[in-house]
Parts: structure tokens; C-alpha cells; sequence
């Protein structure tokens, strides 16, 4: 994670919790927001992405 908030405050986190609870992307177990499984991989899917655009502009700067 990346450390910035995922909400602008908590008006923002209600109105955004049904479609988020609705879509799979986050669930509440123990009483605790946890982020499903269809949010961890779409992280490391960005993540992933991240690695090779900054691979790869190393790589062309290391060209020229």
C-alpha cells in the first residue's frame, strides 16, 4: 500500500462503501475493513505495471 488515504473522510468512505462492498473490492470480517482478494491482485497487477514502465524507461535512457 502506498500509505495515501483511500477516502477523502468518512462521508466519503459510507458513500463509497456500498459499491465497493457491492463489487468484491473490500468486505468487513471481525468486525475490520479487509480488502478482498480482487483488490490485493488488481495492486499487484498496477504493481507489476508500475515495474515494467520504470524498466523500461531505464532502459531507453540507458540507450541514448
Amino acid at each position: 500500500m502506498s500509505g495515501r488515504p483511500l477516502f477523502a473522510g468518512a462521508v466519503d468512505a459510507e458513500a463509497q462503501s456500498l459499491w465497493l462492498l457491492t463489487r468484491r473490492w473490500i468486505r468487513f470480517e471481525d468486525g475490520e475493513l479487509k480488502r478482498d482478494p480482487k483488490a490485493k491482485e488488481a495492486s499487484r497487477r498496477n504493481a507489476d505495471l508500475r515495474r515494467r514502465k520504470l524498466a523500461a524507461a531505464q532502459r531507453s535512457s540507458a540507450v541514448q
